[in-house]
């Protein structure tokens, strides 16, 4: 998603590949720059996730399509980013109300803020037709400082761990409960955007000198949902 100018847009089974891949990510990552930096900052540093500052008094504007199966039954989450350095999150949520017809999404984070402007239990417009109908979405910003990218990693992982639990869709998988709106492009179609992967590999190759993936958040989002990171959550 890129500045909320969105287009509408045999063998192993899909969920068992999905759930391998799944396996291997909470397997493999945990050594990952970008996690280690988040484990540290919450041991040491005190970090934990924002609460959610709740904007759904301005979503009565807002359409309230249900999902293909129905009111409050979404199918994951799908993350996106804006694409845009100059943004702020208060001018994304003001451009997004201000064209909601053409594209809006369900919260939007940063690395001190997240922002819920549209009501999960229905769908939003921000990943095309196919997408739009199964999958709650989140738009990060992009932020400049390593601690501002660590932060959003965390506050975006508690919010789809919390999504995941309050719809009952099980742990995070990769192109199953969670997908980023590149997935979206090339396994679902309707869209063609490829975020948010340049700008995780971009702000992690300049703060972290490595890389970081759907593996890597998928991991943080996992070790959220099941208590392995004890959170608390700070205040507003």
């Amino acid at each position: 998603m890129k500045g909320m100018k969105f287009l509408f847009c045999a063998g192993i089974s899909a969920v068992a590949y999905a759930s391998v891949v799944s396996i291997r990510a909470q397997a493999d990552v945990s050594n990952n720059a970008v996690v280690k930096y988040i484990q540290d900052g919450i041991k040491n540093k005190s970090w934990q996730p924002t609460s959610e500052q709740d904007r759904l008094h301005k979503s009565t504007m807002l359409p309230q399509n249900k999902y293909r199966f129905g009111k409050a039954r979404p199918e994951g989450i799908v993350i996106h980013e804006t694409a845009n350095p100059k943004s702020t999150i208060e001018n994304e949520i003001s451009y997004m109300y201000q064209h909601w017809r053409t594209a809006f999404v369900h919260d939007f984070v940063d690395g001190h803020k997240l922002i819920g402007v549209a009501d999960t239990d229905y769908q939003c417009w921000g990943a095309g037709a196919v997408a739009n109908t199964r999958f709650i979405q989140i738009e990060q910003l992009e932020v400049h400082s390593k601690d501002e990218f660590a932060r959003e990693q965390l506050h975006s992982a508690k919010f789809v761990a919390d999504q995941l639990s309050k719809y009952r869709l099980g742990n995070a998988i990769n192109r199953k409960s969670v997908w980023t709106h590149a997935d979206v492009s090339k396994y679902l179609g309707g869209t063609n955007h490829s975020d948010p992967i340049n700008y995780w590999h971009n702000s992690s190759k300049n703060w972290f000198a490595g890389d970081y993936t759907i593996n890597d958040f998928i991991w943080l989002v996992n070790q959220i949902k099941n208590k392995t990171l004890m959170l608390g959550v700070v205040k507003k």
